[in-house]
């Protein structure tokens, strides 16, 4: 039986040392606290393993090179928590983005709950460009996409979702 963590932020890392310790904090500096942390190190050569294991409160899984769909895996079938964030090495999260996230999951018709990216430059700054542009939709995407098909609506990058557990084991 798993325990009772609720949220699980997987961090999935190949060769992006260089950006991963700003996604370890982010993911630490949540304001949800019933959560646990995995990087996946998918491989990496460049350092990202030593990375991960410099901060406390983070799991590390290294594995050899399968790619993001494998470190993903890897980080779902290790994890405890009932809502998953994957989360880019390159990417960041805004402090309230898994207690949010948490919190529209509660509903249980709810299997995934998204939001827009901000782009960033180099150092980090927001460009004002949003990832994705334009509104994202709303409420029971269901019959949407069965009637047009599954990219017919907008959607984040994977970094700007959260997903509930048995929708991701199907």
């Amino acid at each position: 039986m798993r325990s009772s963590v609720d949220a699980s932020v997987i961090i999935s890392c190949f060769n992006q040392a260089h950006y991963l310790g700003s996604a370890i904090e982010s993911s630490l500096a949540q304001s949800y606290s019933n959560r646990e942390i995995i990087v996946v190190d998918d491989g990496s050569i460049d350092g990202s393993a030593k990375v991960a294991e410099s901060y406390d409160g983070v799991r590390l899984i290294s594995q050899r090179n399968r790619g993001i769909a494998g470190a993903r895996n890897a980080g779902l079938e290790e994890s405890r928590g009932r809502y998953l964030v994957f989360l880019d090495a390159d990417d960041t999260l805004l402090p309230t983005a898994v207690e949010k996230a948490v919190q529209c999951c509660q509903a249980p018709d709810v299997v995934k709950v998204h939001w827009p990216l901000w782009g960033v430059n180099e150092q980090g700054r927001k460009t004002g460009r949003l990832i994705p542009q334009g509104t994202l939709p709303e409420g029971d995407l269901r019959p949407t996409l069965v009637r047009e098909g599954p990219l017919t609506t907008a959607t984040p990058p994977t970094s700007g979702n959260a997903w509930t557990r048995p929708v991701l084991e199907k």
